[in-house]
């Protein structure tokens, strides 16, 4: 709410037309939108700034050869080409990007919006500022009293300050602990709506043979599957082809980008701070170590919106991570210590259910085993639990199933060292400028590669072109799909 969001149409500029923005030497600080570009990253960083989606899933690397090969050993690719992404970006996390040492070495398209950003000294500007605060009351009143709100002064200077803070007046008779009411769905899903696939499946509900041929021989429909219902009633589940997509008018791609490059640079305002403190971070929040040494760094909490909380206020002041392990995105455990002598594990993983029975499979020493040893407490190298499910048949049944699923080591995101510890793809330590270094290799058509201790100059042709696939328009109808149309034509004859 409180950063910038476009607004109104782009002005589009291709090619050469991108220089009546960014002159000849592609200063993107004049734009506000969109660019599509390719990026040569540096070769230092330990926390990557630009995102790239690979495999289903959003890395950060420094070498795209090295991130597509998930390659776990040093990174042999001396051509720039090989290291470069191509893609499209929201301008101010790809401003960051420069100032971090990217160099954008290509600009083929850039979209130019107005922005307007909300001003927390006039109220006025932004977008969604009315339906925020709306939840915002909602969420903090639920959240109940801070720790600090011992007596009625200390609950008044709360509530003044959050007045001040966010310009939201909390009812004080309506602060309590609530769980149930903390609207956060309301507040965190809002604008992923933005974003969703316009081209959703749909079903069509068939009942003669003459609406059956219409569907699955329109060209501009992709047919998914085919259910016969009954000697009558077809069902076909289908979504347009790409190229005949219809515009929603509840979707604006631009702004969800807006919404999660600009948290994305909240987050990494504060991996720039910690930096190597850092254990583990997600779309919101961080695991990091703070120590009583001169150069550790801490990071501040707060109750306002886009402030930090602390995950362990709950165990009392003084409360501690005593250990912690990690198998990838969303799959962490950590042992909590208390001022009491109180200890309590806390499991979290993506995708299971943690009740009584799972939690003798998966819980804080499973993951403590697969994260140092590659194997489970067992020796296995991966964990399979049985579960009964509820599910829905495509004719509508409710059935209970068995099912399983299976945990094991999911690390892709970065490259493993020694130490548990990681770094990007391609990252190595060196002992020279990278930022000019790679603007030699832009100037030069030889090829400079960064080794530990010195540089190496090599000459590489050109990668070849990609080949081209051509598409076929051929519809090709299934058996099953035979057998229906048969079977509603019979029926109209009769």
């Amino acid at each position: 709410m409180h950063d910038k969001f476009p607004v109104g149409h782009p002005v589009v500029y291709i090619d050469e037309e991108c220089k009546q923005v960014i002159g000849d030497d592609n200063d993107i600080s004049k734009v506000e939108g969109l660019i599509k570009c390719t990026v040569l990253p540096p070769r230092n960083l330990y926390h990557p700034v630009l995102p790239v989606r690979m495999y289903g899933k959003l890395m950060f690397a420094l070498c795209r050869s090295c991130c597509d090969a998930l390659n776990q050993n040093l990174c042999i690719h001396e051509n720039s080409e090989d290291r470069t992404f191509t893609g499209t970006w929201v301008s101010v996390e790809l401003q960051k990007a420069v100032g971090m040492g990217y160099i954008i070495t290509k600009i083929e398209e850039i979209w130019q919006y107005e922005v307007s950003q909300y001003d927390p000294s006039t109220r006025i500007g932004g977008l969604f500022v009315d339906y925020i605060d709306t939840f915002l009351k909602v969420k903090q009143e639920s959240s109940g009293w801070l720790i600090a709100c011992i007596d009625e002064e200390s609950k008044q200077k709360y509530l003044d300050d959050y007045k001040k803070a966010e310009g939201i007046t909390l009812e004080r008779e309506r602060v309590a602990k609530n769980s149930e009411l903390r609207a956060k769905l309301c507040l965190n899903s809002f604008w992923g709506k933005f974003g969703q696939r316009e081209n959703q499946p749909k079903t069509t509900i068939v009942t003669d043979g003459k609406t059956f041929l219409e569907t699955v021989s329109d060209p501009k429909k992709e047919i998914l599957s085919v259910l016969p219902v009954s000697d009558d009633v077809v069902y076909i589940n289908w979504c347009n082809v790409d190229d005949t997509i219809e515009p929603s008018r509840i979707t604006n791609v631009v702004i969800a980008a807006y919404t999660t490059a600009q948290a994305r640079l909240r987050l990494y305002a504060l991996l720039e701070k910690i930096g190597r403190q850092c254990l583990y971070y997600d779309t919101d929040s961080i695991i990091f170590i703070r120590s009583d040494t001169p150069d550790s760094k801490d990071l501040q909490t707060g109750t306002n919106l886009g402030d930090l909380t602390d995950e362990l206020e709950d165990y009392g002041e003084g409360s501690y991570i005593s250990e912690f392990a990690s198998c990838g995105r969303k799959c962490y455990a950590y042992k909590v210590e208390t001022p009491k002598g109180v200890t309590d594990y806390i499991c979290k993983v993506e995708g299971i259910s943690l009740n009584y029975a799972n939690t003798k499979s998966i819980n804080f020493d499973t993951l403590k085993s697969f994260a140092t040893t590659g194997i489970s407490p067992e020796g296995d190298e991966e964990v399979v639990l049985s579960y009964k499910s509820l599910r829905r048949t495509p004719m509508h049944d409710v059935i209970t199933r068995n099912e399983t699923k299976t945990f094991k080591n999911n690390f892709v995101k970065r490259r493993l060292v020694d130490n548990y510890d990681s770094v990007p793809y391609v990252k190595k330590s060196c002992n020279q400028d990278d930022l000019t270094i790679m603007r030699q290799q832009l100037d030069n058509p030889q090829v400079i590669t960064i080794y530990d201790d010195e540089a190496v100059v090599k000459t590489e042709p050109a990668s070849p072109p990609l080949p081209l696939y051509p598409e076929s328009d051929m519809l090709l109808m299934s058996p099953e799909v035979e057998e229906a149309l048969e079977n509603l034509l019979n029926i109209e004859e009769a």
